[in-house]
């Protein structure tokens, strides 16, 4: 999985660090695979690091009463991928219902693989189409915030363990 380009519009890590409504960042003008992130306390960093991960981020990463969006561009196995999710505010205020979508560059025309924008298929696509495992995905998004199996739940903690003990089995 290569990373193109990560469009963020309206993430309060961003606009708070460097007063910014939206970052886009090209990843094909990187001469390497290795990239370094640096900043001031405060800029962007944390927020960029933990927006680049192909899952939905929570509703407190973003600007309240605006909506957000993240779009990923991706490349994998010689397709191009573009994961694209919304996260609208009602009239109210509140955030309404994220969408995500993803589509596919299929004979240089891009179809879309989850046009009903349902995350729990959205999700499920990725998933297949990227050959992930969400226990993996869970642990590798591993934060000062959230400290993996210490903050779950005894229940949780062994749900986990017994799945990625059948994954070590195989």
């Amino acid at each position: 999985m290569k990373y193109k380009w990560i469009d963020l519009q309206n993430y309060a890590g961003i606009y708070n660090g460097m007063q910014l409504n939206q970052i886009k960042i090209d990843f094909t003008k990187c001469k390497t695979n290795k990239i370094l992130i640096r900043g001031m306390n405060g800029s962007g960093k944390s927020t960029l690091m933990d927006a680049i991960n192909v899952n939905p981020d929570p509703n407190d990463k973003f600007i309240p009463n605006v909506e957000a969006r993240k779009n990923i561009c991706i490349e994998e196995s010689g397709k191009e991928y573009i994961i694209r999710y919304i996260h609208p505010v009602n009239s109210n205020g509140n955030r309404g219902t994220t969408k995500g979508y993803i589509s596919k560059s299929i004979d240089n025309k891009f179809v879309e693989l989850n046009p009903n924008g349902n995350i729990s298929s959205c999700k499920d696509i990725l998933y297949a189409e990227f050959n992930l495992d969400a226990n993996f995905m869970a642990l590798s998004q591993l934060s000062s915030e959230n400290r993996g199996l210490v903050d779950r739940k005894p229940a949780e903690r062994k749900k986990l363990l017994n799945n990625i003990m059948d994954i070590l089995d195989t």
